[in-house]
């Protein structure tokens, strides 16, 4: 799956120096090569459920795309 990543970019207050530690989340877009199939699809959805069950506050304060 890492052969597909073309980049990566934080936008939004942490991007822009506007973060407030009580009330914003933390933005960003990945963005692929191409179509990921189906199986990789998958693996996603198992980690985001793994970071979202973690202990950090952040881990559900993440807003990606």
């Amino acid at each position: 799956m890492a052969g597909e990543l073309f980049g990566m970019c934080l936008y939004g207050s942490l991007a822009l120096g506007d973060f407030n530690l009580d009330q914003s989340d933390i933005d960003f877009v990945i963005v692929t090569k191409g179509q990921l199939a189906e199986k990789q699809i998958a693996a996603l959805a198992v980690m985001h459920g793994e970071i979202a069950a973690g202990a950090s506050k952040w881990a559900r304060e993440l807003e990606g795309s």
